[in-house]
């Protein structure tokens, strides 16, 4: 996890010369909070997605600069694996350009591995994507965008950041198996330099 400090609130911090030592080249210097007060669902024809955008379900999570968390129920259809899938898309205003990462709070009903995808309209509508662990105990979850791989055909290796339109949150079944379901508690989440 990387250190966040809000851009002007490096005059209030006293540096004293062990937090001088401290600071190194993962010092994020600005934050911005996602739009999830705008999250939305995506699902395959017979899977769910389901959201609650406010109040965290477990009231001892906090929520970023007043924005509001998302507990997000899915369910993935039974049967053999043919692409389904759950997910929460956020609409991203100018693009990510400028950002290095995205950094979020997660806890789940049950283990899980998920994704967090950037979605660009480039070519087909392109992905990139990499996965996060969560679990019951709440966590805080950077991924810089540099980790963020091509899913399927893509015409880059890497992210094209002043083009992406949504950061999305995605239960398949490349990390799940066909019939699981959970809920999901995602708060705090900001794309981060």
């Amino acid at each position: 996890m990387y250190p966040v400090v809000l851009a002007g609130e490096i005059d209030r911090l006293l540096l004293t010369p062990e937090l001088l030592d401290n600071i190194d080249d993962r010092v994020l210097t600005a934050r911005i909070p996602a739009r999830t007060a705008e999250a939305a669902t995506e699902s395959g024809p017979n899977d769910t997605s389901r959201i609650d955008v406010g109040p965290p379900l477990d009231a001892r999570a906090r929520t970023f600069a007043g924005d509001a968390a998302i507990n997000w129920s899915f369910a993935l259809s039974p049967g053999t694996p043919a692409g389904q899938f759950a997910a929460v898309p956020i609409p991203v205003s100018a693009g990510l350009d400028g950002f290095d990462a995205v950094q979020f709070r997660v806890s789940s009903s049950r283990p899980i591995r998920a994704w967090a995808q950037l979605r660009a309209p480039v070519g087909n509508t392109e992905r990139w994507g990499a996965t996060f662990y969560a679990d019951a105990e709440p966590r805080t979850v950077t991924i810089p965008f540099a980790k963020f791989l091509p899913i399927g055909a893509a015409s880059s290796v890497q992210p094209p950041l002043a083009q992406v339109q949504f950061l999305l949150f995605v239960v398949d079944t490349l990390n799940s198996l066909p019939g699981s379901r959970g809920n999901l508690t995602i708060s705090e989440v900001a794309f981060v330099k």
